[in-house]
């Protein structure tokens, strides 16, 4: 096997060599880099409109906010909000994205607070755990997409040893809910 290998170069030269090389590393470019981004490229398109959709609809129950009274307009807003019901459910989809991205969530606190002569509230949660950095990212990045009626209020990671793979991450949310009585 290594003597064909060498007779190939040999035969081939060094221009021959180095075309090779390239042919190889225009594949691996175009399979490592651009490949994967055109798939998340048709992946944000389909996001984009999934976005859409979901704008349009909640544009058909909550009114125009352009056209209406003050009081149409600030309806069609907290129609927006989730419902207080859901929290269960909302806090139950930010743990299956954290379970699914590998990112260990060893504690939570959570805080409700009703804004004085308002029909919203906030929900505040705090959670800490541990994970790679990247993964954090990636986590905190699906929450959000996934639950628009969320904000990110503070964020912070700390590295425990340099040699550890693993942060310690904070993240404190607000989830704005919307009271339905």
């Amino acid at each position: 096997m290594k003597a064909l290998f060498a007779r190939l170069v040999e035969a081939l030269g060094p221009v021959g060599t180095v075309g090779i090389g390239l042919i190889v590393f225009c594949a691996a470019f175009y399979f490592g880099t651009i490949r994967p981004g055109e798939q998340r490229l048709a992946s944000l398109h389909t996001e984009q409109a999934r976005l859409e959709r979901l704008q349009a609809q909640r544009a058909r129950e909550g009114g125009n906010a352009e056209g209406g009274s003050v009081e149409e307009r600030l309806q069609g807003f907290y129609n927006l909000l989730a419902s207080e019901e859901l929290i269960g459910k909302l806090l139950k989809t930010i743990d299956a994205t954290a379970r699914r991205n590998g990112v260990l969530l060893r504690q939570g606190s959570y805080r409700f607070n009703w804004e004085a002569g308002s029909r919203s509230g906030r929900y505040e949660v705090t959670y800490t755990g541990q994970t790679p950095y990247h993964q954090a990212r990636i986590f905190l990045h699906e929450v959000l997409r996934d639950l628009p009626m969320l904000s990110l209020d503070e964020v912070g990671f700390q590295r425990q040893q340099t040699s550890s793979g693993t942060t310690e991450l904070t993240a404190r949310f607000s989830l704005f809910v919307r009271r339905d009585s």
